[in-house]
């Protein structure tokens, strides 16, 4: 593994985007195969100020491995899980009602135990289209009828979404998704929540933003970026890939012998 090509790749993301945006490096499934305690901690060396993995497990082996930087579990939470996310600092998701109403049961009982915990900051997770997890535009007021309910505990600090298709230039799945999630966005807001990150974009979508031509309308300008594979490899056979392909780098090889030629 070559750190300094993936060092690289954060550099020419980061330096393509505009100045209000920052990067959330995903670092799920240990690092995409690469390591993700290795992983991360280069990128935290080059800067990187938030992360992102798929479960809390993940997250926990950051902590041990000594990672500072927030870290959001963007995946399924389980409720035995709240207290080992919650003692490892770990920003959790919220993408149902029943999970909600779950976090609202165990901040309750956490509750004179102990010294005042500080109010936990948490991203909700809107399905707009992806159908994985996330809350539906529907099941928005309830949801958001128990995050008032733990107010004092929990502050909202991010929204966030998945694309299904981002890889398809102006795919109008993308396009449908993106007002969708604007739209929830909109109805978060005008309750009085007032989360200061907003992310959907993954490294198709991050591209995709960057090669566009500058003169095309901007919908939508997230605060932060969720780049995976395009920290860690070239993918040319992407449309949207193709003029970073000079500049990404593949940051795995492999290397192996010749055990035995027969003709």
């Amino acid at each position: 593994m070559d750190l300094d090509a993936l060092a690289s790749n954060y550099r020419v993301i980061a330096r393509s985007l505009p100045k209000s945006c920052a990067l959330m490096p995903v670092v799920k499934a240990d690092a995409y195969g690469h390591g993700a305690r290795h992983v991360a901690r280069r990128l935290a060396e080059e800067g990187a100020p938030v992360f992102a993995v798929a479960v809390v497990e993940e997250g926990l082996e950051l902590r041990r491995a000594g990672i500072t930087q927030p870290i959001l579990v963007m995946g399924w939470i389980g409720k035995d899980q709240l207290g080992s996310l919650v003692d490892g600092g770990l920003t959790p998701n919220i993408h149902s009602v029943e999970q909600a109403e779950e976090m609202k049961i165990f901040l309750e009982g956490e509750e004179g135990r102990g010294e005042p915990r500080a109010p936990l900051p948490v991203h909700l997770k809107l399905d707009t289209g992806m159908t994985r997890l996330g809350v539906r535009g529907e099941e928005l007021p309830p949801v958001l009828d128990r995050l008032d309910a733990m107010e004092g505990k929990i502050f909202l600090e991010g929204v966030f979404q998945n694309f299904a298709s981002a890889e398809e230039p102006g795919g109008a799945q993308t396009e449908t998704q993106l007002r969708i999630f604007l739209e929830g966005v909109k109805a978060i807001r005008a309750v009085g929540h007032q989360p200061s990150i907003i992310h959907t974009d993954n490294s198709a979508a991050t591209i995709s933003r960057l090669v566009n031509s500058p003169s095309k309308q901007v919908l939508f300008e997230p605060t932060h970026v969720r780049p995976g594979l395009a920290l860690y490899a070239r993918v040319p056979e992407l449309p949207l890939f193709s003029e970073q392909e000079d500049s990404l780098s593949d940051v795995m090889s492999f290397v192996s012998v010749v055990d035995q030629v027969k003709t």
